[in-house]
């Protein structure tokens, strides 16, 4: 019914990484919150004078480490996957869906993946992506950038039916 020949890039997969640990996954973003109140929090407190700014200073620094700890970790995560194999980058996959199931097939290592729509996990789709997850730890990143209007529309449509509820848009 519907196929395209796919490229996977590494911005793609790091976007599909992203969208998983900070969109997906909700302690990543808990643990940046919480550091981020306590930054606030001690440093207005050591600004009003009720601690020593030294020790406020230093609690708001080990905060942003924390943040800073966080993002970093999603990065290596997304750099570890593309450095070691998790992820074949710039090889062409032939996408298609059907009335029955999707398929991702393809690729430097031939890639041959079948689910059946009441199968698949989930669909999200973003600005930019369609992020199909086929189970909650295998997905694949559909980059609106290689359909043109009329093709993203459609799979955009085709999604919703075939989804029932399982596809979520998550645009701005």
């Amino acid at each position: 019914m519907f196929s395209k020949e796919i490229t996977t890039t590494a911005e793609d997969y790091r976007s599909l990484v992203s969208f998983t640990e900070f969109t997906l996954k909700k302690s990543n973003n808990i643990i940046c919150i919480i550091a981020a109140a306590v930054a606030v929090a001690v440093l207005v407190t050591g600004l009003a004078g009720l601690i020593p700014l030294y020790v406020s200073g230093a609690v708001g620094a080990a905060c942003a480490c924390v943040i800073l700890v966080t993002v970093l970790l999603v990065r290596k995560k997304a750099d570890d996957g593309i450095k070691y194999g998790k992820v074949l980058l710039n090889a062409k996959r032939t996408f298609s869906y059907d009335t029955q199931a999707v398929k991702v097939v393809g690729g430097r290592t031939d890639t041959d993946i079948s689910f059946s729509w009441n199968t698949i996990f989930k669909i999200y789709e973003t600005e930019k992506y369609f992020f199909i997850y086929f189970r909650y730890d295998l997905a694949y990143c559909l980059p609106k950038d290689q359909l043109n209007m009329q093709e993203a529309l459609e799979v955009r449509n085709y999604f919703i039916k075939k989804m029932e509820g399982r596809f979520v848009k998550k645009c701005k």
